[in-house]
């Protein structure tokens, strides 16, 4: 009795050590199917924002808005291809105080980026990205008691070439998920192998991406299919109660929990245009060419933890032209990193919290720093609906903070200054397919 027990101990250790290895290595190694999904969601967010500038002059600014609008999002992944489109229609309010002044605007934005990356070889590949936003507004302010009209025009081409690529690892996490809870309540004879577990995330991808306005038919359908492939690759179930309501549970409450893995590098050029319209300010044109390097390192480190890693230097040519004739030539590069760390601890709810730096110089001005925290945080309300809360921290010294790292934002020339700011964030998104 006592060696039974003993064996029993052992084989007990040992399938826990597999399923420990298991857990840090599948995600990382998983490869995903060929597939493209599509969704439509429709957004309402509410965001808090301010920044204190100390030098040259001091002033302090906070800002107000209530944002609604669509988002489509298109992302394909194919052996030799892999791209994503998002396309964006916003309306939004906001209230600016500064100082003694007040002012209110309200914007129409209409956005659209891709990014492209077609492959010669299984890590090689060349990129054609792009991105175009139009953004007319009216404003209201109390200074003068007017109302003002504007209009902002961005383009942003680009061409690359890089090596590396990013595996769209959702699909194995949410296999891991149906492993994890049927395991747990008893409903499957043992937990699933490596094998098992690769078939039934392929499955999971194929039947995820099948659009459907009529949510109910779309459910049972996938129940179905899911239940099929757990029969096909030789999964003992019950077929009670439990083990439907389980399988519900680890399919639905866990879509929308992103997970990415693989290195990827890209060196390119972009072209970034923007062109400004004010009624008041008048006009400007923003024409740059800059070279870029990107780094990006997505790590699953097991079944709740995930570590992500990037860096960007961008540098070139930036030239404003304004109303009167006159123009300013830059020569900026900036440098921008970041590192998060993800927590996924269930099919509901991920935490996340990142640190971000940066460093810029233009012409002869002082080298700037730029230092920030953030903290974000996912919560599902239903199967369609989740609840996004952000927010963060940034301080900085001499830095151009107009510089971001999206080429699709780059803005006329500013006086180097000290800064601080935060923002709060808080969005309700509804998946309507």
């Amino acid at each position: 009795m006592l060696k039974l027990c003993l064996l029993g101990f052992v084989a007990l250790q040992s399938l826990n050590s597999i399923s420990q290895n298991l857990d840090k290595t599948f995600l990382k190694n998983y490869q995903s199917p060929e597939f493209k999904f599509r969704s439509l969601n429709w957004n309402l967010d509410a965001n808090s924002l301010g920044r204190q500038i100390t030098a040259p002059n001091s002033s302090e600014t906070h800002n107000a808005y209530l944002r609604t609008g669509l988002t489509h999002y298109v992302f394909s992944n194919q052996s030799h291809y892999q791209g994503t489109y998002y396309t964006a229609l916003s309306l939004s309010g906001s209230f600016e105080s500064q100082n003694a002044f007040d002012r209110f605007d309200s914007n129409l934005s209409l956005s659209h980026n891709s990014q492209n990356r077609f492959y010669l070889r299984e890590k090689l590949f060349i990129g054609a990205h792009g991105g175009l936003a139009v953004s007319p507004s009216i404003s209201f302010e109390d200074v003068d008691d007017t109302l003002r009209n504007g209009l902002n025009l961005n383009v942003a081409p680009s061409l690359s070439i890089g090596l590396g690529r990013i595996e769209y690892t959702t699909f194995a996490r949410q296999a891991m998920d149906v492993n994890r809870l049927l395991n747990k309540t008893g409903t499957i004879g043992e937990p699933l192998n490596e094998s098992q577990l690769k078939s039934l995330s392929d499955q999971i991808g194929k039947i995820r991406n099948k659009r459907g306005f009529d949510r109910r038919l779309l459910r049972i359908w996938q129940l179905e299919q899911l239940d099929s492939t757990l029969n096909s690759i030789g999964v003992e179930t019950t077929k009670d109660i439990a083990y439907f309501s389980r399988l519900n549970d680890a399919f639905y409450y866990s879509q929308f929990n992103s997970r990415l893995s693989g290195l990827r590098t890209e060196l390119g050029v972009t072209t970034p245009l923007r062109y400004a319209r004010h009624s008041v300010h008048g006009s400007s044109n923003i024409t740059s060419v800059l070279g870029f390097l990107k780094l990006d390192y997505y790590l699953p480190a097991s079944y709740a933890m995930q570590y992500d890693l990037g860096v960007s230097v961008y540098g070139g040519l930036n030239r404003s032209e304004f109303l009167d004739n006159s123009t300013i030539e830059r020569y900026p590069v900036w440098t921008t990193a970041y590192f998060s760390t993800g927590w996924y601890p269930t099919t509901r709810t991920r935490l996340k919290a990142t640190i971000n730096g940066g460093h810029s110089m233009s012409n002869s001005a002082t080298p700037g720093l730029l230092a920030g925290i953030q903290a974000d945080m996912y919560y599902y309300l239903s199967p369609a609906t989740r609840l996004a809360i952000s927010g963060g921290y940034n301080l900085s010294n001499d830095y151009d903070y107009t510089n971001n790292s999206n080429p699709s934002y780059l803005i006329e020339n500013i006086p180097s200054i000290r800064y601080q700011g935060y923002y709060f964030n808080v969005e309700f998104i509804h998946q309507i397919f």
